[in-house]
Protein backbone atom coordinates (compact mmCIF):
# COMPACT_ATOMS: atom_id res chain seq x y z
CA UNK A 1 0.00 0.00 0.00
CA UNK A 2 1.28 3.44 -0.87
CA UNK A 3 1.23 5.97 1.94
CA UNK A 4 0.00 8.89 -0.19
CA UNK A 5 -1.41 11.84 1.73
CA UNK A 6 -2.27 9.61 4.67
CA UNK A 7 1.26 9.66 6.06
CA UNK A 8 0.44 10.09 9.72
CA UNK A 9 1.13 6.73 11.39
CA UNK A 10 -1.68 7.18 13.92
CA UNK A 11 -4.23 7.91 11.20
CA UNK A 12 -3.09 4.90 9.18
CA UNK A 13 -3.30 2.58 12.17
CA UNK A 14 -6.70 3.95 13.13
CA UNK A 15 -7.98 3.42 9.57
CA UNK A 16 -6.64 -0.14 9.32
CA UNK A 17 -8.14 -1.12 12.68
CA UNK A 18 -11.49 0.34 11.66
CA UNK A 19 -11.37 -1.53 8.33
CA UNK A 20 -10.39 -4.79 10.02
CA UNK A 21 -13.21 -4.52 12.55
CA UNK A 22 -15.72 -3.88 9.78
CA UNK A 23 -14.56 -6.75 7.55
CA UNK A 24 -14.65 -9.21 10.44
CA UNK A 25 -17.76 -8.08 12.29
CA UNK A 26 -19.91 -7.78 9.17
CA UNK A 27 -19.54 -11.56 8.84
CA UNK A 28 -20.11 -12.37 12.50
CA UNK A 29 -23.72 -13.31 11.94
CA UNK A 30 -25.75 -16.43 12.79
CA UNK A 31 -25.10 -19.34 10.42
CA UNK A 32 -28.06 -19.98 8.12
CA UNK A 33 -26.56 -22.13 5.36
CA UNK A 34 -28.15 -25.64 5.44
CA UNK A 35 -25.01 -27.24 3.99
CA UNK A 36 -23.15 -26.54 7.24
CA UNK A 37 -24.69 -29.69 8.76
CA UNK A 38 -23.37 -32.26 6.28
CA UNK A 39 -20.01 -30.46 5.96
CA UNK A 40 -19.47 -30.78 9.72
CA UNK A 41 -20.75 -34.33 9.82
CA UNK A 42 -18.32 -35.31 7.05
CA UNK A 43 -15.41 -33.62 8.82
CA UNK A 44 -16.26 -35.49 12.01
CA UNK A 45 -16.59 -38.77 10.13
CA UNK A 46 -13.14 -38.36 8.54
CA UNK A 47 -11.48 -37.58 11.87
CA UNK A 48 -13.22 -40.45 13.66
CA UNK A 49 -12.63 -43.11 11.00
CA UNK A 50 -9.36 -41.63 9.68
CA UNK A 51 -10.62 -42.27 6.17
CA UNK A 52 -12.18 -40.19 3.42
CA UNK A 53 -15.59 -41.51 2.29
CA UNK A 54 -15.57 -42.82 -1.28
CA UNK A 55 -19.29 -43.63 -1.44
CA UNK A 56 -22.51 -42.19 -0.08
CA UNK A 57 -23.05 -42.66 3.66
CA UNK A 58 -26.05 -40.37 4.28
CA UNK A 59 -28.96 -41.47 2.07
CA UNK A 60 -31.08 -44.56 1.56
CA UNK A 61 -31.75 -43.70 -2.11
CA UNK A 62 -28.09 -43.62 -3.18
CA UNK A 63 -26.35 -45.45 -0.33
CA UNK A 64 -23.03 -46.86 -1.55
CA UNK A 65 -23.04 -44.79 -4.74
CA UNK A 66 -19.59 -43.30 -5.56
CA UNK A 67 -19.14 -39.90 -3.94
CA UNK A 68 -16.33 -37.45 -4.67
CA UNK A 69 -15.77 -35.81 -1.27
CA UNK A 70 -13.69 -33.05 -2.86
CA UNK A 71 -13.94 -30.68 0.14
CA UNK A 72 -12.60 -33.18 2.66
CA UNK A 73 -9.71 -31.02 3.89
CA UNK A 74 -11.97 -27.99 4.43
CA UNK A 75 -14.51 -30.14 6.25
CA UNK A 76 -11.88 -31.56 8.59
CA UNK A 77 -10.70 -28.03 9.38
CA UNK A 78 -14.28 -26.80 9.92
CA UNK A 79 -15.10 -29.65 12.25
CA UNK A 80 -11.86 -29.14 14.19
CA UNK A 81 -12.60 -25.45 14.70
CA UNK A 82 -16.19 -26.21 15.71
CA UNK A 83 -15.07 -28.96 18.09
CA UNK A 84 -12.58 -26.77 19.96
CA UNK A 85 -14.14 -23.31 19.60
CA UNK A 86 -17.89 -24.02 19.17
CA UNK A 87 -20.20 -22.23 16.73
CA UNK A 88 -19.03 -18.71 17.59
CA UNK A 89 -15.40 -19.72 17.09
CA UNK A 90 -16.22 -21.20 13.67
CA UNK A 91 -17.97 -17.98 12.62
CA UNK A 92 -15.15 -15.74 13.86
CA UNK A 93 -12.33 -17.83 12.31
CA UNK A 94 -13.95 -17.76 8.88
CA UNK A 95 -14.64 -14.03 9.23
CA UNK A 96 -10.96 -13.48 10.02
CA UNK A 97 -9.92 -15.52 6.98
CA UNK A 98 -12.22 -13.48 4.74
CA UNK A 99 -10.88 -10.20 6.12
CA UNK A 100 -7.28 -11.38 5.64
CA UNK A 101 -7.98 -12.18 1.97
CA UNK A 102 -9.20 -8.65 1.25
CA UNK A 103 -6.34 -7.11 3.26
CA UNK A 104 -3.89 -9.20 1.24
CA UNK A 105 -5.21 -7.98 -2.11
CA UNK A 106 -5.36 -4.38 -0.86
CA UNK A 107 -1.79 -4.55 0.41
CA UNK A 108 -0.55 -5.12 -3.14
CA UNK A 109 -2.35 -2.12 -4.64
CA UNK A 110 -0.39 0.95 -5.74
CA UNK A 111 -2.61 3.71 -4.35
CA UNK A 112 -3.13 5.78 -1.17
CA UNK A 113 -4.53 3.89 1.80
CA UNK A 114 -7.91 5.65 1.92
CA UNK A 115 -8.59 4.77 -1.75
CA UNK A 116 -7.63 1.15 -1.12
CA UNK A 117 -10.01 1.10 1.85
CA UNK A 118 -12.83 2.47 -0.30
CA UNK A 119 -12.12 -0.08 -3.02
CA UNK A 120 -12.15 -2.89 -0.46
CA UNK A 121 -15.39 -1.66 1.09
CA UNK A 122 -17.21 -1.49 -2.25
CA UNK A 123 -15.89 -4.86 -3.40
CA UNK A 124 -16.45 -6.59 -0.07
CA UNK A 125 -20.06 -5.32 0.11
CA UNK A 126 -20.75 -6.96 -3.26
CA UNK A 127 -19.15 -10.24 -2.14
CA UNK A 128 -21.30 -10.44 0.99
CA UNK A 129 -24.04 -12.08 -1.04
CA UNK A 130 -21.92 -15.27 -0.99
CA UNK A 131 -19.66 -14.78 2.06
CA UNK A 132 -22.29 -14.85 4.79
CA UNK A 133 -21.63 -18.32 6.20
CA UNK A 134 -18.61 -20.55 6.92
CA UNK A 135 -18.24 -22.61 3.76
CA UNK A 136 -15.38 -24.52 2.08
CA UNK A 137 -15.65 -22.17 -0.90
CA UNK A 138 -14.13 -19.40 1.26
CA UNK A 139 -10.81 -21.20 0.81
CA UNK A 140 -11.27 -20.89 -2.94
CA UNK A 141 -11.58 -17.15 -2.38
CA UNK A 142 -8.27 -17.15 -0.51
CA UNK A 143 -6.40 -19.23 -3.06
CA UNK A 144 -7.87 -17.20 -5.92
CA UNK A 145 -6.53 -14.05 -4.26
CA UNK A 146 -3.06 -15.58 -3.92
CA UNK A 147 -2.95 -16.72 -7.55
CA UNK A 148 -4.31 -13.37 -8.81
CA UNK A 149 -1.86 -11.24 -6.82
CA UNK A 150 1.22 -13.37 -7.51
CA UNK A 151 0.55 -13.75 -11.23
CA UNK A 152 -0.40 -10.08 -11.60
CA UNK A 153 2.88 -9.06 -10.02
CA UNK A 154 4.77 -11.46 -12.28
CA UNK A 155 3.12 -10.03 -15.41
CA UNK A 156 3.86 -6.45 -14.29
CA UNK A 157 7.44 -6.82 -13.05
CA UNK A 158 8.75 -10.16 -14.32
CA UNK A 159 9.73 -11.18 -10.78
CA UNK A 160 9.13 -14.92 -10.50
CA UNK A 161 10.19 -15.74 -6.94
CA UNK A 162 6.65 -16.02 -5.57
CA UNK A 163 5.47 -17.79 -8.73
CA UNK A 164 6.95 -21.09 -7.57
CA UNK A 165 4.72 -21.12 -4.50
CA UNK A 166 1.66 -21.71 -6.69
CA UNK A 167 2.06 -25.50 -7.22
CA UNK A 168 2.29 -26.01 -3.44
CA UNK A 169 -0.86 -23.91 -2.97
CA UNK A 170 -2.59 -25.95 -5.67
CA UNK A 171 -2.01 -29.16 -3.70
CA UNK A 172 -3.93 -27.72 -0.76
CA UNK A 173 -6.56 -26.08 -2.96
CA UNK A 174 -7.55 -29.23 -4.86
CA UNK A 175 -8.11 -31.03 -1.54
CA UNK A 176 -10.04 -28.14 -0.01
CA UNK A 177 -12.51 -27.20 -2.74
CA UNK A 178 -13.26 -27.94 -6.40
CA UNK A 179 -12.88 -24.26 -7.33
CA UNK A 180 -9.20 -24.81 -8.13
CA UNK A 181 -9.65 -24.33 -11.96
CA UNK A 182 -9.73 -20.58 -11.22
CA UNK A 183 -6.00 -20.81 -10.58
CA UNK A 184 -5.47 -22.19 -14.08
CA UNK A 185 -7.68 -19.44 -15.52
CA UNK A 186 -5.40 -16.76 -14.02
CA UNK A 187 -2.32 -18.56 -15.39
CA UNK A 188 -3.82 -18.84 -18.88
CA UNK A 189 -4.87 -15.18 -18.91
CA UNK A 190 -1.32 -14.21 -18.00
CA UNK A 191 -0.05 -16.47 -20.80
CA UNK A 192 -2.27 -14.64 -23.33
CA UNK A 193 -1.02 -11.24 -22.12
CA UNK A 194 2.66 -12.22 -22.22
CA UNK A 195 2.37 -13.81 -25.65
CA UNK A 196 0.73 -10.68 -27.05
CA UNK A 197 3.28 -8.33 -25.49
CA UNK A 198 7.01 -7.79 -25.38
CA UNK A 199 7.77 -10.06 -22.41
CA UNK A 200 7.61 -13.40 -24.18
CA UNK A 201 10.76 -14.46 -22.39
CA UNK A 202 8.73 -14.92 -19.21
CA UNK A 203 6.34 -17.36 -20.89
CA UNK A 204 8.66 -20.32 -20.31
CA UNK A 205 8.51 -19.90 -16.51
CA UNK A 206 4.75 -19.64 -16.66
CA UNK A 207 4.49 -22.83 -18.70
CA UNK A 208 6.63 -24.70 -16.17
CA UNK A 209 4.46 -23.45 -13.30
CA UNK A 210 1.34 -24.47 -15.24
CA UNK A 211 2.71 -28.00 -15.71
CA UNK A 212 3.64 -28.25 -12.02
CA UNK A 213 0.13 -27.11 -11.03
CA UNK A 214 -1.43 -29.77 -13.26
CA UNK A 215 0.73 -32.35 -11.52
CA UNK A 216 -0.27 -30.90 -8.14
CA UNK A 217 -3.96 -31.47 -8.95
CA UNK A 218 -3.29 -35.21 -9.15
CA UNK A 219 -2.16 -35.26 -5.50
CA UNK A 220 -5.60 -35.92 -4.05
CA UNK A 221 -7.51 -38.99 -2.82
CA UNK A 222 -9.50 -39.20 -6.07
CA UNK A 223 -6.54 -38.97 -8.42
CA UNK A 224 -7.05 -38.04 -12.08
CA UNK A 225 -10.84 -37.88 -11.53
CA UNK A 226 -10.45 -34.39 -10.04
CA UNK A 227 -9.19 -33.04 -13.37
CA UNK A 228 -12.70 -32.99 -14.86
CA UNK A 229 -14.92 -33.25 -11.79
CA UNK A 230 -15.31 -29.44 -11.31
CA UNK A 231 -16.75 -29.10 -14.82
CA UNK A 232 -19.44 -31.76 -14.47
CA UNK A 233 -21.87 -29.45 -12.66
CA UNK A 234 -21.12 -26.24 -14.56
CA UNK A 235 -23.62 -26.93 -17.34
CA UNK A 236 -26.36 -28.70 -15.39
CA UNK A 237 -29.62 -26.83 -16.02
CA UNK A 238 -31.44 -28.51 -13.13
CA UNK A 239 -28.68 -27.74 -10.61
CA UNK A 240 -28.50 -24.16 -11.84
CA UNK A 241 -32.25 -23.89 -11.25
CA UNK A 242 -32.51 -25.70 -7.91
CA UNK A 243 -29.37 -24.45 -6.12
CA UNK A 244 -29.88 -20.74 -5.52
CA UNK A 245 -26.21 -19.78 -5.48
CA UNK A 246 -25.83 -21.12 -9.02
CA UNK A 247 -28.56 -18.79 -10.29
CA UNK A 248 -27.81 -15.65 -12.25
CA UNK A 249 -28.10 -12.55 -10.03
CA UNK A 250 -31.56 -11.01 -9.85
CA UNK A 251 -31.06 -7.27 -9.55
CA UNK A 252 -34.61 -6.86 -8.28
CA UNK A 253 -33.41 -8.37 -5.00
CA UNK A 254 -31.86 -6.01 -2.47
CA UNK A 255 -28.90 -8.25 -1.64
CA UNK A 256 -27.61 -8.05 -5.23
CA UNK A 257 -27.62 -4.24 -5.41
CA UNK A 258 -24.05 -3.92 -4.01
CA UNK A 259 -22.94 -6.19 -6.86
CA UNK A 260 -24.66 -3.93 -9.40
CA UNK A 261 -23.10 -0.90 -7.72
CA UNK A 262 -19.64 -2.50 -7.98
CA UNK A 263 -20.09 -3.05 -11.72
CA UNK A 264 -21.21 0.54 -12.28
CA UNK A 265 -18.38 2.00 -10.18
CA UNK A 266 -15.76 -0.07 -12.03
CA UNK A 267 -17.14 1.01 -15.42
CA UNK A 268 -17.31 4.67 -14.35
CA UNK A 269 -13.79 4.63 -12.91
CA UNK A 270 -12.27 3.05 -16.01
CA UNK A 271 -14.24 5.39 -18.27
CA UNK A 272 -13.07 8.54 -16.49
CA UNK A 273 -9.51 7.50 -15.71
CA UNK A 274 -6.75 8.59 -18.06
CA UNK A 275 -4.67 5.61 -16.98
CA UNK A 276 -4.79 2.69 -19.38
CA UNK A 277 -5.85 -0.59 -17.80
CA UNK A 278 -3.31 -3.39 -18.11
CA UNK A 279 -4.11 -6.36 -20.32
CA UNK A 280 -4.08 -8.79 -17.40
CA UNK A 281 -6.44 -6.66 -15.27
CA UNK A 282 -8.81 -6.23 -18.20
CA UNK A 283 -8.95 -9.94 -19.00
CA UNK A 284 -9.46 -10.81 -15.32
CA UNK A 285 -12.30 -8.27 -15.05
CA UNK A 286 -14.03 -9.61 -18.16
CA UNK A 287 -13.62 -13.20 -17.00
CA UNK A 288 -14.89 -12.48 -13.47
CA UNK A 289 -17.80 -10.38 -14.73
CA UNK A 290 -18.90 -13.14 -17.10
CA UNK A 291 -18.72 -15.74 -14.33
CA UNK A 292 -20.60 -13.61 -11.79
CA UNK A 293 -23.37 -12.65 -14.22
CA UNK A 294 -23.86 -16.31 -15.04
CA UNK A 295 -23.87 -17.41 -11.41
CA UNK A 296 -23.88 -15.10 -8.41
CA UNK A 297 -21.68 -17.43 -6.34
CA UNK A 298 -18.77 -16.07 -8.41
CA UNK A 299 -19.37 -12.45 -7.39
CA UNK A 300 -16.56 -12.88 -4.87
CA UNK A 301 -14.07 -13.44 -7.72
CA UNK A 302 -15.08 -10.14 -9.31
CA UNK A 303 -14.77 -8.43 -5.94
CA UNK A 304 -11.11 -9.51 -5.70
CA UNK A 305 -9.97 -8.46 -9.16
CA UNK A 306 -11.87 -5.16 -8.90
CA UNK A 307 -9.93 -3.91 -5.85
CA UNK A 308 -6.65 -2.90 -7.58
CA UNK A 309 -8.55 -1.56 -10.59
CA UNK A 310 -10.73 0.68 -8.43
CA UNK A 311 -7.92 1.85 -6.15
CA UNK A 312 -5.28 2.53 -8.77
CA UNK A 313 -7.54 4.11 -11.40
CA UNK A 314 -9.45 6.27 -8.91
CA UNK A 315 -6.07 7.61 -7.72
CA UNK A 316 -5.44 8.74 -11.29
CA UNK A 317 -8.73 10.65 -11.13
CA UNK A 318 -8.14 12.56 -7.89
CA UNK A 319 -4.34 12.72 -7.64
CA UNK A 320 -4.50 16.47 -8.36
CA UNK A 321 -7.58 17.14 -6.18
CA UNK A 322 -6.08 17.84 -2.76
CA UNK A 323 -9.37 18.95 -1.21
CA UNK A 324 -11.07 15.70 -2.20
CA UNK A 325 -8.13 13.75 -0.83
CA UNK A 326 -8.34 15.49 2.57
CA UNK A 327 -12.10 14.87 2.81
CA UNK A 328 -11.74 11.17 1.99
CA UNK A 329 -8.75 10.73 4.26
CA UNK A 330 -10.63 12.09 7.27
CA UNK A 331 -14.10 10.73 6.59
CA UNK A 332 -13.40 7.10 5.64
CA UNK A 333 -12.18 5.86 9.08
CA UNK A 334 -14.90 7.82 10.90
CA UNK A 335 -17.62 6.30 8.74
CA UNK A 336 -16.17 2.83 9.35
CA UNK A 337 -16.15 3.26 13.12
CA UNK A 338 -19.72 4.56 13.05
CA UNK A 339 -20.83 1.46 11.14
CA UNK A 340 -18.97 -0.80 13.58
CA UNK A 341 -20.54 0.84 16.63
CA UNK A 342 -24.08 1.26 15.35
CA UNK A 343 -24.57 -1.90 13.28
CA UNK A 344 -21.92 -4.53 13.95
CA UNK A 345 -21.57 -4.52 17.73
CA UNK A 346 -25.31 -5.09 18.38
CA UNK A 347 -25.25 -7.87 15.76
CA UNK A 348 -22.19 -9.37 17.48
CA UNK A 349 -24.12 -9.60 20.74
CA UNK A 350 -27.03 -11.36 19.01
CA UNK A 351 -24.67 -13.80 17.28
CA UNK A 352 -23.01 -14.74 20.55
CA UNK A 353 -26.44 -15.49 22.03
CA UNK A 354 -27.78 -17.34 18.97
CA UNK A 355 -24.92 -18.41 16.63
CA UNK A 356 -27.15 -20.66 14.52
CA UNK A 357 -30.24 -19.41 12.69
CA UNK A 358 -32.70 -22.28 13.10
CA UNK A 359 -35.78 -20.37 11.93
CA UNK A 360 -35.92 -22.35 8.66
CA UNK A 361 -35.08 -25.72 10.22
CA UNK A 362 -37.65 -28.26 11.52
CA UNK A 363 -36.32 -28.24 15.10
CA UNK A 364 -39.53 -29.29 16.88
CA UNK A 365 -40.56 -31.76 14.18
CA UNK A 366 -37.15 -33.46 14.26
CA UNK A 367 -37.31 -33.72 18.04
CA UNK A 368 -40.73 -35.38 17.75
CA UNK A 369 -39.39 -37.67 15.02
CA UNK A 370 -36.60 -38.91 17.26
CA UNK A 371 -38.56 -39.07 20.53
CA UNK A 372 -41.40 -41.14 19.05
CA UNK A 373 -39.01 -43.26 16.99
CA UNK A 374 -41.00 -42.92 13.80
CA UNK A 375 -40.07 -45.49 11.16
CA UNK A 376 -37.48 -45.13 8.41
CA UNK A 377 -37.21 -44.37 5.50
CA UNK A 378 -37.86 -40.64 5.80
CA UNK A 379 -38.75 -38.29 2.96
CA UNK A 380 -38.22 -34.61 3.75
CA UNK A 381 -37.83 -31.14 2.27
CA UNK A 382 -34.55 -30.61 0.37
CA UNK A 383 -32.86 -28.27 2.89
CA UNK A 384 -34.25 -30.13 5.91
CA UNK A 385 -32.39 -33.28 4.97
CA UNK A 386 -29.10 -31.52 5.71
CA UNK A 387 -30.41 -30.66 9.18
CA UNK A 388 -31.38 -34.32 9.70
CA UNK A 389 -27.88 -35.52 8.75
CA UNK A 390 -26.44 -33.69 11.76
CA UNK A 391 -29.35 -33.75 14.22
CA UNK A 392 -30.69 -37.24 13.52
CA UNK A 393 -27.45 -39.04 12.59
CA UNK A 394 -28.92 -42.52 12.85
CA UNK A 395 -31.33 -41.74 10.02
CA UNK A 396 -30.69 -41.97 6.30
CA UNK A 397 -32.17 -39.22 4.11
CA UNK A 398 -33.88 -39.20 0.72
CA UNK A 399 -31.65 -36.47 -0.76
CA UNK A 400 -29.40 -33.72 0.59
CA UNK A 401 -27.21 -30.79 -0.44
CA UNK A 402 -24.72 -32.95 -2.37
CA UNK A 403 -26.78 -32.48 -5.53
CA UNK A 404 -23.96 -33.45 -7.89
CA UNK A 405 -23.72 -36.91 -6.31
CA UNK A 406 -27.41 -37.74 -6.90
CA UNK A 407 -27.33 -36.70 -10.55
CA UNK A 408 -29.56 -34.47 -12.65
CA UNK A 409 -32.24 -37.05 -13.36
CA UNK A 410 -32.84 -37.90 -9.72
CA UNK A 411 -32.72 -34.23 -8.68
CA UNK A 412 -35.27 -33.27 -11.36
CA UNK A 413 -37.53 -36.15 -10.27
CA UNK A 414 -37.34 -34.95 -6.66
CA UNK A 415 -38.24 -31.38 -7.65
CA UNK A 416 -41.29 -32.55 -9.63
CA UNK A 417 -42.32 -34.81 -6.77
CA UNK A 418 -42.07 -32.13 -4.08
CA UNK A 419 -43.50 -29.20 -6.00
CA UNK A 420 -46.18 -30.98 -8.04
CA UNK A 421 -46.75 -34.28 -6.25
CA UNK A 422 -45.70 -35.99 -9.47
CA UNK A 423 -45.86 -39.82 -9.19
CA UNK A 424 -45.21 -39.61 -5.45
CA UNK A 425 -46.91 -42.87 -4.46
CA UNK A 426 -44.89 -44.99 -6.87
CA UNK A 427 -41.61 -43.29 -5.87
CA UNK A 428 -42.28 -43.70 -2.16
CA UNK A 429 -43.13 -47.35 -2.71
CA UNK A 430 -39.98 -47.84 -4.79
CA UNK A 431 -37.73 -46.50 -2.03
CA UNK A 432 -39.70 -47.84 0.91
CA UNK A 433 -40.60 -44.43 2.37
CA UNK A 434 -42.54 -44.86 5.63
CA UNK A 435 -42.32 -41.37 7.17
CA UNK A 436 -42.81 -37.99 5.48
CA UNK A 437 -41.74 -34.67 7.05
CA UNK A 438 -42.48 -31.74 4.76
CA UNK A 439 -43.57 -28.11 4.74
CA UNK A 440 -47.10 -27.85 6.09
CA UNK A 441 -48.16 -25.66 3.16
CA UNK A 442 -46.55 -27.66 0.36
CA UNK A 443 -48.71 -29.03 -2.51
CA UNK A 444 -47.43 -32.52 -1.69
CA UNK A 445 -48.89 -32.27 1.82
CA UNK A 446 -52.33 -31.66 0.33
CA UNK A 447 -51.95 -34.69 -1.93
CA UNK A 448 -50.98 -36.97 0.97
CA UNK A 449 -53.85 -35.81 3.22
CA UNK A 450 -56.32 -37.20 0.71
CA UNK A 451 -54.86 -40.70 0.88
CA UNK A 452 -56.19 -43.08 3.49
CA UNK A 453 -53.01 -45.12 3.86
CA UNK A 454 -51.08 -42.20 5.39
CA UNK A 455 -51.70 -40.85 8.90
CA UNK A 456 -50.89 -37.35 10.11
CA UNK A 457 -49.01 -37.71 13.41
CA UNK A 458 -47.54 -34.23 13.89
CA UNK A 459 -48.12 -30.67 12.79
CA UNK A 460 -46.83 -27.22 13.73
CA UNK A 461 -46.67 -23.90 11.90
CA UNK A 462 -43.70 -25.12 9.89
CA UNK A 463 -43.79 -28.87 9.37
CA UNK A 464 -46.21 -31.74 9.07
CA UNK A 465 -45.35 -35.42 9.55
CA UNK A 466 -47.15 -38.42 8.03
CA UNK A 467 -46.49 -42.10 8.60
CA UNK A 468 -47.51 -45.08 6.51
CA UNK A 469 -50.29 -47.14 8.04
Amino acid sequence: MNSGPMSNATTRTFSLIALGLHLVLVLVRPISDPDIWWHLRTGGYILQTRSIPRSDIYSFTAFGKPWIAHEWLSEVAMYGVYHFLSWVGLIVIFALISAAVFFYVGYHCKAPLYLIILAILISHAAALVVLRDPRPRLLTLGFSAAFFVIIREFVRTGKSTALWILPALMIIWVNAHAGYPLGFVFILLAFVVLMSGKNRGNVRQLVVVLALCVGAVLLNPHGVRMLWYPFETQFSAIQMAVISEWNAPNFKQLNTLPFLFLILVVLATLGLSRKRISGFDLLCLVMALFMSLRSYRHVSVLSLVAIPVLAEHSWDLISSEERVQRILEKSVPLILLAVVGIIHLPALYQTIRHPIDLSEDPVSATAFLEQTRLPDNIFSKYDWNDYLIWNAPSRKVFIDGRADMYGDEFLAEYVRLYTEGNNWEAIFEQFGVRTIMIDVSSPLASEIRNKGDWTEVYRDNQAIIFTKR
